[in-house]
C-alpha cells in the first residue's frame, strides 16, 4: 500500500512538472515572438506631445515602423474642417492614443453613440522624398482621414448622428509622398456600440516597404494557423464520412472549424476585407466563432472519454451555450458588445471543465497528457489575448498557442490511433497462437486415441462377424 501510494505521488509530481515546464516554454516563447517584433519598431522613437510628433532627423528604413502613439488634439462632439490649419474649438483637448475615448464625453460617456476628431501634426525634414504609409489597426467604428486637407482612406461613414452613421471597423492602410514637411493628420470617427471608442490600437508610420512588411507578416501568420486548422478539420471530417462514424471526429471538426473562422474575423479581419459583410451579421460571427470553440471543446473529450465526467455538469454548460446564442442571434450588436464577459466566462468555463474532464481519465488512460497540454495552451491564449485587450495592447497576430493546441489533439487522436493499432496486432499474434496451439492439441490427441481406438474398432468387428460366422469355444476363449 506504501509503495502504490508512493507511486501515485510521484506521478502527481510527473504531471504537474510537465505542466509547469510546458507553461514556462509557451511564455518564453510568446515573450520571443514579442522581443522579435519589437525589432520591426524604431529604438527609443520619439512619441506626440501637445497634438505634434517630430521626426525630423530620423533615418526611416524599410523594414521599422513607428507608432504613433503619445498626445493627439481630441475635440468630441465634432468634425473639425481638414482645410483649418488653427483649431479654434475651445472644447479641443489632447489625450492619450491609443486608447479609449470615454472619458472626454463628460455626461454624455453612457450614451450609445459618439463621434469626434483626432488631429496630430508630423514633422519630418525639408529634404524628404520617400513614399510613407500608414496602417490603421482599429478605429472604432467608421473612421475617415484626412491628410494635408485631402481625403486619404477611411472604414464606413462617420457622422454626427447616429442614423448617418455607417460602421464598418476593418484594419486599412494607405500611401502618401509628402510634399511638404509637415503631415497634417485629421480624423473623422464616430461610435455606436457603447464604450471603449475612438482610436484603440497602434496606428503605425513608415516607408511603404516597412508598413507591406509588417502587413505581409501578420496575414502570413494568420493564414499559417488557418492553414493548419484546415487541414485537421478536413481530415476530421472525411475519417467521419469514411466509416467512424463517430460524434467525437464530427465535433473536433466543428471545433476547428469554428477556430478557423475565428482567425479570419479576428486581428486582420481577413474575411470581412474579402467580403463586405454587414457590420452586424460581422459582430455576430465573431461571437458565434468563440461560441463554437467554447462548446466543443470539452464535447469532443466527453466523446472520446463517455465513461468519465459529470453528465449533469456539462448538460449545464451545453444549454448554457445553447441561451447564449439565441441571446447572439436575437440581441442588437450594441447589447452583444456591452455585455462581451459573459463570452470570456463561457471561454473560461470550457477550458475549466475540460481539464476537470481530463483530471479523472489522466489516472487510467494514457496519451491524455496532449488533451491536457492543449486545453492549457487555449487557456494561456484566452488569458493573452484578454489581457491585450483590456490593457489596449496591439501586437502582430500570434499563432503558435493554438497551432500547439491543435497539434496536441493530433497527437493524442494519432497515438489513440497506433496503441490501438498496435492491440490488433498483438491480438492478431494471440489469435495465431491461440490457433496454433489448437491444432497442436488435436495432433496430439487423435496421436493418443489412435491405438485405443483400433483394438476397440477390431474387438466389434469380431462381435459382428460372430453372427455371420460362429467361431469355436476355443477361439472365443482365445
Amino acid at each position: 500500500m506504501k509503495a502504490s501510494g508512493m507511486m501515485k505521488r510521484l506521478k502527481k509530481i510527473k504531471w504537474v512538472l510537465i505542466i509547469v515546464v510546458f507553461l514556462i516554454t509557451i511564455t518564453a516563447l510568446r515573450l520571443t515572438w514579442m522581443h522579435y517584433l519589437s525589432t520591426f519598431t524604431y529604438p527609443n522613437a520619439p512619441v506626440a506631445e501637445k497634438g505634434i510628433l517630430d521626426l525630423r532627423g530620423m533615418e526611416f528604413t524599410d523594414r521599422q515602423t513607428i507608432s504613433l502613439k503619445g498626445e493627439w488634439k481630441f475635440t468630441p462632439h465634432s468634425f473639425i474642417d481638414p482645410q483649418e490649419k488653427i483649431s479654434s474649438h475651445s472644447d479641443s483637448r489632447y489625450i492619450k492614443v491609443p486608447n479609449s475615448w470615454d472619458e472626454e464625453f463628460g455626461e454624455n460617456g453612457g450614451s450609445s453613440f459618439h463621434s469626434g476628431t483626432y488631429r496630430l501634426k508630423i514633422l519630418l525634414d525639408t529634404n524628404h522624398e520617400q513614399l510613407m504609409g500608414f496602417r490603421m489597426n482599429e478605429i472604432r467604428n467608421a473612421s475617415a482621414i484626412y491628410v494635408n486637407g485631402q481625403f486619404v482612406a477611411g472604414a464606413g461613414q462617420p457622422a454626427m448622428k447616429v442614423e448617418n452613421h455607417q460602421p464598418f471597423n476593418t484594419p486599412y492602410s494607405f500611401t502618401l509622398k509628402p510634399t511638404s514637411s509637415e503631415l497634417d493628420i485629421v480624423i473623422h470617427t464616430s461610435y455606436h456600440l457603447g464604450k471603449r471608442g475612438g482610436i484603440t490600437k497602434n496606428i503605425y508610420f513608415g516607408t511603404v516597404e516597412a508598413i507591406y512588411f509588417r502587413n505581409a507578416l501578420s496575414i502570413a501568420m494568420q493564414l499559417l494557423l488557418g492553414v493548419v486548422l484546415l487541414i485537421h478539420s478536413l481530415y476530421a471530417v472525411l475519417l467521419y464520412f469514411l466509416g467512424a462514424k463517430n460524434k467525437g471526429l464530427l465535433y473536433f471538426s466543428i471545433l476547428i472549424i469554428s477556430a478557423f473562422t475565428n482567425v479570419l474575423v479576428n486581428d486582420d479581419k481577413l474575411l470581412f476585407t474579402w467580403t463586405q459583410l454587414d457590420y452586424d451579421l460581422s459582430i455576430k460571427l465573431i461571437y458565434f466563432s468563440f461560441l463554437g470553440v467554447a462548446l466543443f471543446m470539452p464535447l469532443v473529450i466527453k466523446c472520446l472519454f463517455p465513461a468519465y465526467g459529470n453528465d449533469r455538469f456539462l448538460s449545464f454548460f451545453v444549454i448554457y451555450c445553447g441561451l447564449y446564442s439565441l441571446f447572439i442571434i436575437f440581441a442588437s450588436t450594441t447589447t452583444i458588445t456591452a455585455t462581451s464577459k459573459l463570452m470570456l466566462s463561457v471561454l473560461l468555463l470550457s477550458v475549466f471543465i475540460s481539464i476537470y474532464l481530463l483530471r479523472k481519465i489522466v489516472k487510467e488512460k494514457q496519451g491524455v497528457i496532449f488533451l491536457v497540454l492543449a486545453c492549457v495552451s487555449i487557456g494561456v491564449n484566452i488569458l493573452w489575448s484578454s489581457y491585450l485587450f483590456n490593457t489596449l495592447n496591439s501586437i502582430m497576430h500570434y499563432p503558435f498557442d493554438l497551432i500547439i493546441a491543435v497539434l496536441s489533439f493530433s497527437a493524442f487522436w494519432f497515438r489513440r490511433f497506433f496503441r490501438a493499432t498496435n492491440e490488433t496486432k498483438q491480438l492478431a499474434e494471440k489469435l495465431l497462437l491461440a490457433d496454433k496451439q489448437k491444432d497442436d492439441f488435436l495432433i496430439n490427441i487423435s496421436h493418443e486415441l489412435r491405438n485405443p481406438l483400433h483394438g476397440i474398432i477390431n474387438m466389434a468387428q469380431s462381435i459382428l462377424d460372430h453372427h455371420k460366422h460362429p467361431i469355436s469355444l476355443n477361439t472365443k476363449n482365445v
